[in-house]
């Protein structure tokens, strides 16, 4: 199966990896700490699969239905960034994509980004489209081409049809 799933009983983020070191994924419910925490080591083990193999990863991620995060949750992913920043570690990801279909939250967390560039993180993108065929020209721009077998048609993709079959990953292990 190609879609691993990071779940608990309030929210869910299910990643498309068929097509690595293209990372698509949809976010969905309300973050919990867990849930982030587990997110945040799955990107750390492909980073450092990245950095092993020298490759590059980008991400595309469907962020619309996920509910604005708690104090705790947003707390949680200001600390695990800040350990991340202080580790030194390079850092394999050409960017990431966020999609938004809805213009009124697309047109604040762009307004949010003329103010600072770090209060959003990655570009904000519209559609699957435009995040894949920006996330592949980045790829394409490093260097990196996705492998035979990981091609995808950007105008057609359509994420994946959550499963019961979909492998959770449960304390950090897939």
């Amino acid at each position: 199966m190609s879609v691993i799933q990071i779940a608990d009983a309030t929210s869910e983020i299910l990643i498309d990896v068929a097509h690595a070191p293209l990372y698509l994924s949809c976010w969905r419910g309300q973050l919990s700490v867990d849930v982030v925490t587990q997110l945040f080591e799955f990107s750390h083990e492909v980073a450092q699969a990245a950095l092993d193999s020298m490759t590059r990863v980008a991400y595309v991620n469907h962020v619309d239905d996920v509910q604005r995060p708690s104090s705790d949750v947003r707390r949680t992913v200001t600390e695990l960034s800040l350990e991340l920043a202080r580790s030194g570690r390079r850092e394999p990801t050409v960017g990431s994509w966020q999609i938004i279909c809805n213009p009124l939250i697309r047109g604040v967390l762009t307004a949010l980004t003329w103010v600072s560039s770090k209060m959003v993180d990655g570009r904000i993108v519209s559609s699957w489209e435009h995040g894949i065929t920006e996330a592949v020209a980045a790829l394409e721009d490093a260097g990196q081409q996705l492998p035979l077998g990981a091609e995808i048609d950007a105008s057609r993709y359509l994420f994946p049809h959550p499963s019961e079959q979909v492998p959770r990953r449960a304390n950090g292990a897939c």
